[in-house]
C-alpha cells in the first residue's frame, strides 16, 4: 500500500500520453514497461500493451481496474503443464 499523502504513482510518460487525447489514436506505440503504475480515470476504456517479460499483451482497461497496478492483469510466469504417460501397443 501506498500512503495517501505521497498519491498515486504514475509514471510520467504515461501522464501525458492519458492527458493528450491526440496521442490516443497511437496508443499502440506506447509499449508500457512501467507495470508498477497505478491505473487511473483518464486510462479507462483505452488499450495499452503492457510489457510481461517476453511479448507485449494488450489489455483494455476497464472502470473496475481503477486503484490497481497495470502488472496485476498480466501473467509474468508460465505454469507447467503436467501430461500423463500413454503406454505403447505391443504388435
Amino acid at each position: 500500500m501506498r500512503s495517501r499523502w505521497k498519491g498515486v504513482y504514475l509514471e510520467n510518460n504515461l501522464f501525458s500520453y492519458f492527458l493528450n487525447k491526440k496521442r490516443f489514436y497511437r496508443i499502440k506505440n506506447l509499449k508500457t514497461n512501467y507495470n508498477n503504475s497505478t491505473i487511473v480515470k483518464k486510462s479507462i476504456n483505452k488499450t495499452v500493451p503492457l510489457h510481461n517479460g517476453r511479448e507485449l499483451i494488450e489489455v483494455i482497461i476497464k472502470k473496475g481496474f481503477l486503484g490497481y497496478k497495470f502488472g496485476e492483469f498480466i501473467n509474468t510466469r508460465i505454469f507447467p503443464k503436467h501430461t500423463t504417460k500413454t503406454k505403447k501397443k505391443k504388435k
